[in-house]
């Protein structure tokens, strides 16, 4: 497996200074990163690669953020294809996605679509992967249970963190996950868990604390991780919020490195 970080702490300044976000990432000892398309489209895509590789970094996976899929499911697709075009020419061959599910929805439908997406992306030869929040854990995660019984050409990127808040074990998820998940994020919460399973809910929450000062087991995280990712598997520490402060990722690289054996 690799170890790399999540862009996102950085935000548009990847997009309006890719070369200075590139070059301090490449100082913490990461792999790669992952990046949002909102922040780097298809058209600074090739630019961004080349930093990376002046770097010492992979592109681990593009975020695809695409809020319409109840009401345009066609156009949601029709993007993601011209992202799996792209991913399919570099090694790591993974678009992360993520959703807001709510208990109006019609979860088979939803269900079907993301099947479908999958699909689309498979025939690039392109890992579609769900990214997960809070609202997914619902009524006991059926949503997620459908996905992973009914969408057999999707696969997941995991948040632990986000799991844990939810009250659900991460390796019990994992392990009922085999074969469809090599790529999380971590994340290192306290034992808070969120009230409810909704957007509101996750705003109510504290920030998750600084990778290594939480509640996470992480010896016994990292341990299992080592044997579930294959060589191709990226676990990424997510910084979201905060200050864009390149020693947050330093000291977490730290933090991971302690626990490697």
């Amino acid at each position: 497996m690799k170890y790399g970080c999540h862009a996102v702490m950085f935000a548009a300044k990847l997009a309006t200074d890719m070369e200075t976000v590139t070059r301090e990432i490449g100082t913490t000892g990461f792999a790669g990163i992952e990046c949002g398309n909102r922040f780097i489209s298809l058209e600074n895509r090739d630019r961004l690669m080349d930093l990376l590789r002046q770097n010492g970094l992979e592109l681990a996976a593009i975020h695809y953020a695409f809020m319409d899929w109840r009401t345009d499911p066609r156009a949601g697709i029709e993007g993601l294809k011209a992202e799996a075009a792209y991913m399919a020419k570099t090694p790591n061959k993974n678009i992360n996605m993520s959703f807001m599910p709510t208990p109006d929805d019609d979860a088979d439908k939803l269900v079907t679509t993301f099947e479908e997406a999958a699909k689309a992306a498979a025939e690039f030869g392109v890992s579609l992967n769900y990214h997960n929040h809070l609202a997914e854990f619902a009524n006991d995660g059926v949503f997620v249970y459908k996905l992973l019984e009914n969408a057999p050409h999707l696969n997941f990127a995991y948040d632990l963190g986000w799991v844990r808040r939810a009250g659900f074990d991460p390796i019990k998820l994992l392990k009922d996950s085999e074969g469809r998940c090599n790529y999380v994020h971590l994340r290192d919460p306290k034992t808070e868990k969120a009230q409810a399973y909704t957007l509101e809910a996750m705003r109510a929450l504290p920030p998750f604390p600084e990778f290594g000062t939480g509640e996470t087991n992480l010896q016994e995280q990292i341990d299992f991780l080592q044997g579930y990712l294959n060589e191709q598997g990226w676990a990424i520490v997510e910084h979201e919020g905060g200050e864009p402060d390149i020693n947050r990722y330093i000291k977490a690289k730290a933090v991971l490195d302690s626990l490697i054996r």
